[in-house]
């Protein structure tokens, strides 16, 4: 296993992560349950993977 494998998983731990505590903050701190954390990082997948399958 290379180092690019590793630093390409603790990337994405670290980007999980930060979204992880931004749904914490939403739900346990300011007692609202806003959810937009989870549709936008759905949304951004979704227009990143049309935006390569077009060439742009």
């Amino acid at each position: 296993m290379s180092l690019s494998f590793w630093l390409g998983i603790i990337q994405q731990g670290i980007m999980y992560g930060i979204m992880a505590l931004g749904v914490y903050l939403t739900f346990r701190v300011l007692n609202y349950a806003d959810l937009s954390v989870d549709g936008t990082f759905a949304l951004g997948a979704a227009v990143v993977c049309t935006a390569i399958v077009n060439g742009i």
